[in-house]
């Protein structure tokens, strides 16, 4: 019986994040909340409840002093492992944790932890404080994304670009997406470079000029957001991010953008042309 329960437990926390990203990828409807709440209900395993040295710590958890729960969770980080995992996801959580120092505390511990084997179940925790009523607790939210290393957390930042009502968290998720710089960044990248926001737009353009500089494909991303751009700003850092792109991909584009209606973009345009074709 208790491996049918850890086996179970196991497909629960392995598969599911799988199939999510995987459905995330194919219809682009990514049900985070309706994860943020199936992590909330995931039982512990027998396993874990076994844990002594982290129930320990659990315990002091529940202290009323929020320096003993601080501690605490310092503790848990330097631990680490699932347990520990499973432990934080009530401290992350507005609902139950009430003091904020608390909660950033516990999503930079979970942000240390994140390098498990499988990362997936801290992404999944993680995804309860994007929720934080609190803007600085959902920031250090995506600098723990980042912290992890792991590509998996690039569907949660692209959320954070499209759902979170401020600007300085959204402009946060770019930049950590552009540092994780892998393949599985470029399509968040891509829909932030459609945002209503000039400053997200703008800033997803160099990161996926950044992004560039080991892809090519990137380079009818850009061309294709050049084409649509209105903001004379957004246009000159797609000229830019253009002349980044590996293999001389961006110069197609860069011709067309030297026939731009605005003298200032054509001269850019002309520029970064130039500065291309001399290292061909």
């Amino acid at each position: 019986m208790l491996r049918i329960l850890s086996f179970a437990y196991w497909a629960i926390i392995r598969i599911a994040p799988a199939v999510l990203i995987f459905c995330a990828a194919a219809f682009g409807q990514e049900d985070f909340k309706a994860e943020r709440e199936q992590t909330r209900r995931l039982p512990m395993t027998p396993a874990q409840l076994s844990d002594q040295e982290v129930l320990n710590l659990q315990g002091q958890i529940r202290q009323k002093n929020p320096t003993i729960r601080i501690q605490a969770i310092k503790g848990l980080a330097n631990i680490g492992g699932e347990t520990s995992v499973m432990v934080l996801r009530d401290v992350v959580d507005f609902q139950k944790e009430k003091d904020k120092a608390v909660r950033i505390e516990a999503v930079k511990a979970l942000g240390k932890i994140g390098s498990l084997p499988d990362s997936r179940i801290t992404l999944q925790v993680l995804n309860i404080a994007l929720a934080d009523p609190d803007e600085t607790v959902r920031k250090r939210v995506v600098q723990a994304f980042r912290n992890m290393g792991t590509a998996h957390a690039c569907p949660y930042l692209g959320e954070v670009i499209r759902r979170d009502p401020n600007l300085g968290v959204r402009l946060e998720a770019v930049d950590m997406l552009q540092r994780i710089g892998t393949r599985l960044a470029i399509p968040p990248l891509e829909k932030a470079i459609r945002d209503p926001n000039e400053s997200v737009r703008a800033k997803a353009a160099d990161a996926l000029g950044k992004i560039g500089e080991l892809d090519r494909s990137i380079a009818p991303i850009l061309g294709a957001a050049f084409a649509t751009e209105k903001s004379v700003g957004v246009k000159l850092q797609i000229v830019g991010a253009l002349g980044m792109v590996r293999e001389h991909a961006g110069l197609a584009y860069l011709q067309v953008a030297m026939t731009d209606k605005n003298p200032t973009i054509r001269k850019r345009a002309t520029e970064v042309y130039s500065r291309v074709i001399a290292f061909k």
